[in-house]
């Protein structure tokens, strides 16, 4: 902070904490720091009671109303995207109409190492998610001029032959280096397209609160929005019970990104 010259260059101020006090005490040490935005890292950063609970305290002492950004670090799964997409909308609504929140993933590269792809979104009343597949990978492909199997704007002018080549004898697969660079651009799309998706059917059920899909993640939507209006940790703590029924209500939960 002393030796910047410019703010050209956005900064985000990470915050930690295993737990509520840890993550208290780590918030005060730094919010001194005037940087453009927040960063959300630890076992918390998933948890959205947590999340409401942190940005209602930001924008009671005033460290959010003038931000720009805020970053979660590693999530993949839908249905944190879609209470995401919830949390910049009633931040945009009610504290900061120019915030934008992303987060990041690793899953659709660390997929290569297990040799998956992303197939379609899965939506049920108990679960919205991204499934993997293993990918085709034999002789019997090489030649091949049968379509790839899952849809992305790769995958859609893809076929067998595309993805399996003809390898040396003593290759472990039947796979090269552009095969890895075809697989990385399918699955970074397909998972875009299914958070982007995600979004959309949830953006359709909530025009008359009747939500089909995962009805505990549209109580959450809700919530968010009511808690983020009222601005006051009271009525957060009454929405408790609906918080605590999503899929990282559990403060230890370590997240997608760790749980190889």
């Amino acid at each position: 902070e002393r030796h910047r010259q410019t703010n050209a260059v956005e900064l985000l101020n990470v915050l930690q904490g295993n737990d509520p006090n840890e993550a208290d005490a780590w918030y005060d040490e730094v919010k001194k720091y005037a940087f453009e935005g927040w960063a959300f890292a630890g076992i918390l950063r998933n948890d959205l009671y947590q999340l409401c609970r942190r940005v209602l305290i930001m924008a009671n002492e005033g460290q959010i109303e003038k931000k720009t950004w805020i970053h979660v670090l590693g999530t993949s799964d839908l249905e944190t995207a879609v209470l995401l997409t919830a949390l910049q909308r009633s931040i945009n609504r009610h504290i900061n109409p120019r915030l934008r929140i992303s987060f990041d993933t690793s899953s659709p590269f660390r997929a290569l190492a297990q040799k998956r792809a992303f197939t379609i979104p899965t939506f049920t009343s108990k679960e919205m998610s991204m499934p993997m597949r293993a990918v085709p990978d034999g002789a019997k492909f090489v030649g091949s001029d049968v379509r790839w199997p899952w849809p992305s704007p790769i995958g859609d002018r893809m076929t067998l032959s595309d993805f399996c080549v003809s390898r040396p004898p003593t290759a472990m697969s039947f796979h090269d280096k552009l095969s890895n660079h075809l697989l990385a651009h399918h699955n970074l799309a397909a998972l875009c397209w299914g958070i982007s998706l995600a979004n959309r059917v949830f953006d359709s059920e909530t025009v008359d609160h009747h939500h089909s899909i995962v009805p505990h993640v549209g109580a959450g939507v809700e919530a968010i929005d009511r808690v983020l209006a009222s601005g006051s940790l009271a009525t957060l703590a009454t929405y408790k019970p609906t918080f605590a029924m999503l899929r990282h209500s559990d403060a230890y939960d370590t997240g997608d990104e760790h749980r190889e």
